[in-house]
């Protein structure tokens, strides 16, 4: 059964579903079709990251900070996801994933907005120039759902 696929017993077109019966080990519990090998765990490579940050930063910022702050998360976050920091879990839909992280951060700037509203504060400038920049990345990563 190709990965995605979905079951042809489900309601809704959902994904098989391994079955709990050791009879049935590596076959959905529904309509009892073989599941997709598990993907194996990918390599980090931190000097991609790195480089790659760094390329997209250029002109722009020293992005230094961010991929020690990114470096620093990704091993404090590990275990959530995989046992190792230094593996990527495949399967999970990152450009999903790195919307929601901009619409999460574009809440968390619109409510210091609110709490900072003092419109002489410095970072004001900072903030909005921070929310625009989240509004268009959310922007470019939802170009093909349009």
């Amino acid at each position: 059964m190709p990965a995605g696929a979905s079951c042809r017993m489900s309601i809704g077109g959902s994904a098989c579903s391994p079955s709990h019966d050791p009879r049935k080990a590596g076959k959905c519990y529904r309509c009892d079709r073989p599941l997709p090998p598990k993907p194996e765990p990918i390599h980090r490579s931190l000097d991609l990251e790195r480089a790659a940050t760094e390329e997209a930063a250029r002109g722009a910022c020293d992005p230094t900070q961010l991929i020690g702050h990114a470096e620093v998360r990704a091993l404090k976050l590990s275990g959530e996801y995989v046992p190792d920091f230094m593996l990527i879990r495949p399967g999970r839909d990152r450009l999903l994933d790195a919307r929601e992280e901009a619409a999460d951060a574009r809440n968390h700037l619109v409510f210091w907005l609110q709490e900072n509203n003092d419109f002489e504060d410095e970072r004001r400038d900072d903030v909005m120039i921070a929310l625009r920049f989240f509004a268009l990345a959310y922007d470019r990563l939802t170009q093909e759902e349009r």
